[in-house]
């Protein structure tokens, strides 16, 4: 197993014969002073900002374009306000404190956390070194690696020549079933489109969900091609043996069954967008790193190409327009999950996790402080509390957002209360906890008022630029049911009791940071477990998933392995019998009778006993 290098002091290694023990001096710790490491984090946030990236056309040059991509650390401490800034690797220590940026996994490179939402203004620098990094990479690919794969933004649809056309007649025809025309539509995308690895996994699991399998024609005698041609198949008898997609069995009998008009064993029906829809909002999120805006760019990009090839070769043209309805739903999505993608990482937010730490709430403990580690043996300069991964908020950290967001937002009453438990008066406490469905009905950003009253609180009362004091609005929810949320194990008046408070209480309203804010949109949805303070004031304790607004559950993996359940066997009705006799609801003589039934043959069972083997 390969180990981190440690730096060493510089006397361990070669040099000067003449340097002694006693002249040897301690080396400067890599962690620089809070003022200083306040300083680094300023500078290069401000490189990163929404102010400045979006005009800076040497720094989108060296993002890649789009502001997102990483910029090497030596080539930001090689900016002249920089240069007072070392060592390398005390630089990089107080970066990791940021909020904004972030160093990469390699510790050699700085990004934005976030992606860059603001219009760029500037046309980006060419970054020649790039372009050559990206030119020798492209000397290591294969030719075929390099071919177009019909994924590209650019990407058009040639002319079809009339043999295609007759041959989309022929495979499209309103004369086939659904299922057939459906296969036929996947295996020619497939076969006429190249995939890679990320396009592939993300193309199977759309298929998979839509209802069909992979790999249906598996087992056919090992017989290739060339030997099919020389039996005498044609082209389409060979694409149908060697057709690597094929709509399930559950799936054709359930559209059959549409069909004939038997609806109860309907159990599939036909929905480009609804499919669409629940696909990038459930199965793609659980399924792929959402968060990552590439992905994202990618899987609605492969959704969309898919449904525009359908319309141009008219495989399906009575659904044209649910077809264009999924592909506005693939834009939808490239648009939203980025910044979904922002509000999942930045809730619950500063305020409602200083309520959490402060009421022993999820956040509590998280925040390790120089007296905790002292207790636990490790105090001194060099423990881990100073390094700056620490997380969390602490108490002190925590107090003070608490009373800037109550001052700032909070009535009288509330202002009065809450002033009084910090001076040592009644304790707040908290009064109520349940988690439900949110879903945003509307964004109130901070005022002008409320953005100065941050400001000036700011530069009256804090030092060395404390970045956790941010001007917040309002983020106000109401109700959403779950689907298919399991039942709560609670007692039946505690139940009604809920039931009546969400009929009276169906809106709640947050303390938000204003830049979360501008990123919510109404009818995004969060599963949460809201908590409430005694002052009458709402918070979120945690947030255990966030869904788009076009989200839509559906249950098709689930349905396709469902089977009709067959009649009971007769030791199962033997047992339920017993079992309500046993309870009182029904006679016990009923349930006995005699002869085997009654359990006095061979293999028979006593009163009472059970068993899920079925008797000799």
């Amino acid at each position: 197993m390969a180990t981190a290098a440690v730096n060493h002091p510089a006397t361990l290694a070669a040099g000067p014969a003449d340097v002694s023990v006693e002249t040897w001096q301690m080396p400067e710790h890599s962690t620089p002073p809070p003022e200083r490491a306040a300083e680094i984090i300023r500078q290069v946030e401000y490189y990163f900002s929404d102010v400045n990236l979006p005009q800076d056309a040497h720094m989108l040059g060296l993002t890649g374009g789009d502001g997102n991509g990483p910029v090497s650390l030596s080539q930001i401490m090689s900016f002249r306000k920089m240069k007072p800034f070392r060592p390398k690797t005390a630089v990089r220590e107080a970066l990791r404190q940021s909020k904004d940026v972030e160093i990469t996994r390699d510790n050699q490179h700085v990004k934005r956390r976030y992606p860059l939402m603001v219009p760029i203004r500037v046309k980006p620098e060419v970054n020649v070194a790039r372009v050559k990094k990206a030119e020798n990479l492209a000397k290591g690919l294969t030719k075929k690696m390099l071919e177009p794969t019909g994924f590209e933004t650019n990407a058009t649809q040639g002319p079809i020549s009339p043999e295609q056309h007759q041959q989309d007649c022929d495979r499209y025809s309103t004369d086939l079933s659904f299922p057939d025309r459906l296969e036929n539509l996947v295996n020619d995308f497939n076969n006429r489109r190249k995939m890679h690895q990320d396009t592939r996994a993300i193309f199977e699991k759309f298929v998979i969900f839509g209802g069909l399998e992979c790999n249906t024609r598996a087992f056919q005698g090992g017989a290739s091609k060339e030997d099919m041609k020389k039996q005498g198949l044609d082209k389409e008898e060979i694409a149908m043996l060697t057709a690597y997609y094929g709509v399930s069995e559950q799936v054709k009998e359930a559209l059959w069954a549409a069909d004939d008009g038997d609806l109860d064993k309907a159990l599939w029906e036909v929905d480009f967008e609804t499919v669409a829809k629940a696909f990038l909002s459930s199965e793609f999120m659980e399924c792929f790193d959402w968060h990552n805006p590439a992905q994202i760019k990618t899987a609605c990009l492969v959704l969309y190409n898919f449904y525009q090839y359908a319309i141009y070769h008219s495989a399906f043209p009575d659904h044209d327009a649910d077809i264009k309805a999924a592909q506005a739903a693939c834009i939808l999505a490239e648009n939203e999950l980025p910044k979904l993608a922002f509000v999942d990482q930045a809730l619950p937010g500063d305020f409602n996790a200083a309520c959490s730490t402060l009421m022993r709430g999820y956040y509590a403990d998280i925040h390790r402080s120089a007296a905790s580690a002292a207790s636990a043996g490790q105090a001194g300069d060099d423990d881990w509390t100073n390094v700056g991964d620490n997380m969390g908020l602490s108490v002190e950290q925590a107090t003070t957002i608490f009373k800037l967001g109550i001052a700032a937002h909070g009535t009288e009453q509330q202002y009065l209360q809450a002033a009084a438990a910090v001076n040592g008066g009644d304790a707040i406490t908290t009064v109520s906890e349940e988690q439900l469905g949110l879903e945003i009905v509307r964004v109130e950003l901070p005022t002008q008022e409320v953005t100065s009253f941050y400001s000036e609180a700011k530069d009256r009362f804090f030092e060395n630029d404390k970045r956790y004091v941010l001007p917040m609005g309002k983020l106000v929810c109401k109700r959403w049911e779950i689907p298919f949320q399991p039942q709560s194990d609670l007692p039946h008046h505690v139940v009604e009791a809920r039931k009546a408070a969400a009929a009276v209480n169906n809106e709640f309203e947050f303390l938000i940071e204003e830049e979360t804010l501008k990123r919510c949109v109404p009818g995004m949805k969060l599963d949460a477990v809201v908590k409430e303070l005694s002052l009458g004031v709402k918070w979120i304790d945690r947030v255990e998933k966030v869904y788009p607004t076009f989200f839509f559950a559906l249950l098709n993996d689930r349905v396709r392995e469902w089977h009709e359940p067959g009649p009971p066997k007769p030791w199962m009705m033997r047992q339920n019998m017993q079992r309500l006799a046993k309870s009182g609801t029904l006679d016990s003589d009923v349930t006995r009778g005699s002869g085997a039934d009654a359990g006095e043959g061979k293999g028979g069972m006593a009163d009472g006993d059970y068993s899920d083997e079925e008797p000799e």
